[in-house]
């Protein structure tokens, strides 16, 4: 996450949605690494680490880092919001939260406490979910209230039930494609709103998942839904008018 000129790791979990944020001095892995090994310190080492594919994380030592930590790599491609939605809604939150607190002065770490603290699907807060209890911060809360407590099994099945609503919501909207063969023309998605020709180079192991190269030489690594059918007899007769 880039702000204020400066770089930041955010990490959040998948189920209670709870965020923690790292300063970077480097965009490189022994810097992500190190600020990795922080959060599990603190909460653990999660099972499976989902990130993008930039150099960090494809570097090899960042592979040897989660081999060490028993932890499954699980890339998405980059600019694809329907695969790393929760992550892209996160960094826009923290960016708005964060952005307004520095402009008026505040404390950004007060912030980030008030988010993880904030109860979210109207019942528990990222805090709660994540670790038990409720967070003491600087507003008056009842000390019977910061008794360490565990999330039940029926908060447990209201948050799966609502992220189930969420999954049934986008697969219902989600305009499917076809599985692409190699040497297939296709546009690809260059940011939210441009599409540049290209063509498929091969499968990749990441589900639905492709290698593409531009129509300038650049090699790609999209999703699916990245892409938009191009028909090459289309293609040449735009090229000739």
């Amino acid at each position: 996450m880039y702000l204020q000129k400066t770089d930041y790791l955010l990490c959040t979990d998948y189920h209670s949605k709870y965020i923690e944020i790292k300063k970077l001095t480097l965009k490189t892995a022994e810097p992500v690494i190190s600020a990795l090994k922080q959060i599990f310190r603190t909460h653990g080492i999660p099972r499976r680490l989902h990130s993008d594919n930039g150099p960090p994380f494809e570097s090899k030592q960042f592979v040897n880092f989660t081999k060490t930590y028993d932890i499954e790599r699980v890339t998405f491609s980059p600019k694809y919001p329907n695969s790393n939605g929760m992550v892209e809604r996160a960094i826009g939150t923290m960016k708005a939260i964060l952005n307004k607190v520095i402009k008026d002065g505040g404390d950004p770490n007060l912030a980030v406490l008030e988010y993880n603290t904030t109860p979210k699907f109207n019942f528990l807060s990222p805090a709660e979910m994540l670790l038990g209890k409720v967070l003491r911060t600087i507003l008056p809360t009842k000390s019977s209230l910061l008794k360490p407590k565990f999330p039940t099994e029926i908060t447990v099945k209201r948050l799966k039930d609502n992220q189930g609503k969420q999954k049934a919501y986008y697969d219902k909207t989600a305009v499917k494609l076809s599985p692409l063969k190699p040497k297939q023309p296709v546009y690809i998605q260059i940011g939210h709103r441009d599409w540049t020709p290209g063509t498929v180079l091969k499968k990749l192991d990441t589900p639905r998942s492709y290698l593409v190269k531009t129509s300038e030489g650049s090699d790609l690594r999209r999703n699916g839904d990245s892409f938009k059918i191009r028909s090459e007899s289309k293609q040449q007769s735009r090229d000739l008018s």
